[in-house]
């Protein structure tokens, strides 16, 4: 069966409340685990169809994020594929204020990010992934008539479990 995070990143739309109850509704076969999953949730514009595939800008300095884990408490790691927009940014991961991973995003291409989040209980997380410098003019910086401020790009989101 797909995982949670594979349809969430197919459907762009869903929100994450609907995708853990799609996979509860259609169940989990042999020994896969409870629902895990992982969306955005503020600080991104709507999905943005490309040849490089689905994307979402980041238009804030910082984002949000959300883990539902369901079952009992399990150790996870989220990935995050980012590329900035005209110039390199630094990204940092964090949970509950605790910084989990950082990296270096350069333009033009594609970087995996993987933020080691620990062991989490069931429920509802909240990750943030703020980008320095912030946002900047897609108008000013190539001069198409594009209003947004944007900073970094999100290709990939996956949330999983952790089993070493």
């Amino acid at each position: 069966m797909a995982s949670v995070t594979r349809l969430a990143a197919a459907a762009g739309g869903l929100t994450l409340a609907a995708l853990v109850a799609l996979a509860l509704a259609v169940g989990f076969g042999g020994d896969e685990p409870p629902p895990l999953a992982v969306a955005t949730t503020a600080g991104f514009g709507p999905p943005d169809d490309r040849e490089d595939g689905r994307t979402r800008w980041l238009e804030a300095s910082t984002g949000r994020l959300e883990v539902v884990v369901g079952g009992r408490p399990r150790t996870v790691d989220v990935r995050l594929e980012l590329s900035s927009f005209a110039v390199p940014r630094r990204a940092d991961v964090l949970l509950g204020g605790r910084q989990v991973a950082t990296a270096e995003v350069p333009p033009r291409r594609f970087v995996d990010v993987v933020a080691p989040l620990g062991t989490l209980a069931t429920g509802r997380h909240e990750v943030e992934l703020r980008v320095e410098p912030g946002p900047q003019s897609i108008a000013e910086t190539v001069g198409v008539p594009d209003p947004r401020r944007v900073s970094v790009r999100i290709r990939a989101l996956e949330a999983a479990h952790r089993t070493s």
